[in-house]
């Protein structure tokens, strides 16, 4: 016998004995397709439980598939659930390690809470990570600040940072989802989304379609907030559970495609692409980047980077070429 086959015949034991464990305490329903209050495991080659199901109901569709109301999915590492997603209702194949539904699914994981659909779930055989799409829509809410890192607000303010956010808009259901988090300080929504979770606290989030992310934070005279936005066609960020910092999860990187626009209350950049990393020199505009301050004037560039330490816009000309550095806003309020 093949490697491969007593992998998956190991794994479909298991599973069988997780069912029979769950029959075995529903002495009522033996012999029929539907239980009550189950609780289906799925586990990786080793034995390991990767993620659990517990439903209000499950009905048996097939040999390894189930229909359940009221769904809970947990993630787990390390024996504990780090992420869990909630349903009306959803699909499962335990064996295929895959999961779907048609009906708003909501997300929590540490640092992040997120709602969409129609979403789907499956497990990566070869590194065992997860994978969650949102296909129509996407609101994710972010408990770090990355404003007071980003870009570097102004201090002096054109606007009073009332700005709504544009994932209200749309059907009813969007609208509740992205009501629901009003109060996170960063903000993301877009068409479709993809969720990975990478292990060790890392997760990746796919933005695709009309991607907006928007930034709150407290101004520095405290007379309210301002407000950073991102409009791009794809975007990337990476949320990590630093444990060697005090400040526990954060963004560690940021990037944006397809006509990008950062709006600050003083200042409007545009570019092809641009790109942030928490631990970088600044934010990287590129593909006929153009910087426009309202004090300062504009700046232009094949590349422009906005640097941390002086809220300079260094203008970055081609190969050989040389660079431009000019003051285009007050100093960068970054973290040291």
């Amino acid at each position: 016998m093949k490697i491969t086959q007593k992998k998956c015949l190991f794994e479909r034991i298991l599973v069988c004995v997780g069912i029979i464990f769950v029959l075995a305490n529903q002495p009522s329903l033996r012999g029929t397709d539907e239980v009550i209050g189950v609780r289906l495991p799925s586990y990786d080659s080793l034995g390991r439980l990767l993620w659990e199901i517990s439903a209000a109901k499950v009905e048996l569709i097939d040999e390894d598939s189930y229909y359940a109301q009221n769904p809970t999915l947990s993630i787990l590492e390390n024996r504990r659930a780090t992420t869990t997603a909630q349903s009306t209702d959803g699909y499962f194949d335990v064996n295929q390690r895959t999961a779907k539904g048609g009906k708003t699914l909501e997300v929590s994981g540490n640092g992040f809470t997120a709602f969409g659909r129609p979403w789907t779930f499956e497990q990566n055989e070869k590194d065992d990570s997860g994978r969650l799409s949102f296909s129509e829509y996407a609101n994710i809410g972010f408990d770090y600040e990355l404003g007071s890192h980003f870009a570097g607000l102004p201090q002096s303010r054109s606007s009073s940072g009332s700005e709504s956010f544009s994932g209200k808009t749309g059907s009813d259901e969007r609208a509740d989802t992205s009501a629901k988090l009003e109060d996170f300080p960063t903000t993301a929504w877009a068409k479709r989304c993809e969720l990975i979770d990478l292990g060790n606290g890392k997760h990746r989030f796919l933005l695709d379609g009309e991607t907006e992310i928007r930034m709150e934070m407290e101004d520095v005279n405290g007379s309210g907030s301002q407000i950073t936005t991102i409009t791009c066609d794809q975007a990337i960020m990476e949320l990590v559970d630093d444990k060697n910092q005090s400040n526990g999860i954060e963004i560690k990187r940021v990037e944006a495609s397809g006509d990008v626009v950062v709006k600050q209350p003083t200042r409007t950049c545009t570019a092809g692409s641009i790109e942030w990393e928490e631990d970088g020199r600044g934010l990287v505009l590129e593909g006929n980047a153009k910087v426009y301050d309202v004090k300062w004037g504009k700046a232009e560039g094949a590349k422009i980077i906005l640097i941390k330490e002086d809220g300079r816009a260094e203008v970055v000309g081609g190969e050989g070429r040389s660079k431009l550095s000019i003051p285009i806003s007050p100093k960068f309020k970054f973290p040291k």
